[in-house]
């Protein structure tokens, strides 16, 4: 049905094309970009998209399809009498994510603007802080069993089904779920946030941005910091990944040149992309012992060794740069 149905489609636009025996076409021009309005990403260009000219607005049966350009421009000739047809762009990301959307087929210039179309269930979650900003960062994880999620608090997460980390606007997304209790913890930092219970049911059909569960997580507001450390090389470049570890004394610290678990560990971190840690629960007016160590790639040798600062004595509240030659 569908073959004839495309026929005879193509044989009306084929005659109505002509004027006498000249072809008289119009022409559409647009770009093609996809957003997620669910997790509040900008517009991108959805290149090489594909496109199609329907009677309808999901492109079932179709017409003709073609491709946007690299740029995820296109243009496409038509017969301008033929005001009921349709363009259906489709387009898919990384994760295989398929992004629709449909606008009237017109002579002028044209965006074409793709929205997402999650599988099955879904749960938003939203991360704030105690002022209601959202929280970049955090590992939320979605579980089916209340026991399990309370695991988190204690600083493992077993047992969850998924995971996600908040984005720059606070939002963790969970889609491809089936009918169910599900039970949701975040943690950063060592910060815990509390197990929230949602639901979620399946729709097929319902694609719109409404058609989630939103769940808000309210961190609670982070412990100052007592000692903010970066570490460096001898070329002065931050450090990433090297371990810092605090002590209450020297003798304790030295023990960190020789062994993998040293004795008398008060606080260990590793250092972050900017070669920075920071210390939030140590105690106030306290002296400790800070020391740095990593693996580093010796050129005479062509083996790694092991690698460590100078033992640092600081107080808390210090700011304090250490090297790792």
């Amino acid at each position: 049905m569908k073959k004839i149905f495309l026929f005879l489609a193509i044989s009306i636009i084929l005659v109505n094309c002509k004027r006498g025996d000249e072809f008289v076409p119009s022409k559409a021009q647009g770009t093609v970009y996809y957003q997620d309005t669910i997790i509040k990403n900008s517009k991108n260009l959805a290149a090489e998209a594909d496109i199609f000219i329907s009677p309808n607005t999901e492109a079932d049966p179709f017409i003709t399809k073609f491709k946007a350009d690299k740029e995820a421009k296109f243009t496409i000739d038509f017969e301008p009498k033929r005001e009921n047809l349709c363009l259906v762009g489709e387009w898919k990301d990384s994760r295989g994510i398929l992004f629709k959307g449909n606008i009237k087929l017109l002579s002028n210039g044209t965006e074409l603007m793709l929205s997402p179309r999650y599988p099955r269930g879904k749960i938003k979650v939203i991360v704030t802080d105690s002022n209601k900003q959202p929280v970049n960062g955090v590992e939320v994880y979605l579980f089916v069993n209340k026991t399990l999620a309370g695991s988190v608090a204690a600083g493992e997460a077993k047992g969850h089904i998924k995971k996600e980390t908040t984005n720059e606007n606070g939002i963790a997304f969970f889609y491809d779920l089936a009918p169910n209790t599900y039970y949701v913890a975040g943690t950063r930092e060592k910060q815990v946030f509390d197990v929230v219970t949602t639901t979620t049911t399946v729709d097929f059909n319902d694609y719109t941005t409404i058609n989630h569960h939103p769940v808000t997580l309210v961190t609670p507001a982070l412990a100052s910091i007592k000692l903010s450390i970066t570490v460096k090389d001898a070329a002065m470049k931050p450090m990433i990944g090297s371990e810092v570890l605090v002590f209450a004394n020297a003798t304790q610290a030295e023990t960190a040149r020789s062994a993998k678990k040293p004795t008398g560990v008060l606080e260990s971190q590793l250092t972050d992309a900017t070669g920075n840690v920071f210390f939030r629960t140590l105690a106030d007016n306290t002296d400790y012992f800070v020391i740095a160590r990593d693996s580093l790639y010796d050129v005479s040798t062509q083996k790694l060794r092991a690698a460590f600062s100078i033992i640092t004595p600081l107080k808390t509240t210090s700011t304090a740069t250490i090297t790792i030659p």
